[in-house]
């Protein structure tokens, strides 16, 4: 009884661990490359004043 209970487990973990279609996942596709970063840090000139304050020659009000 035991050789008989033993041997049907063997079976069944065997029947179950098996598969029956080999289906293969392609191959994941490569590092893409980053995309292009603008560059942040640029020497770009800040626009504090208005149009207002640049034609009417003021200053600018943190200088006072």
């Amino acid at each position: 009884m035991p050789m008989a209970l033993l041997l049907t487990l063997i079976v069944i973990v065997f029947v179950s661990c098996r598969k029956k279609d080999t289906e293969y996942n392609p191959a994941p596709p490569g590092p893409t490359p980053p995309p292009a970063i603008p560059d942040v840090f640029s020497n770009k000139p800040l626009h504090l004043l208005s149009e207002y304050e640049i034609t009417n020659h003021l200053t600018f009000p943190g200088i006072l």
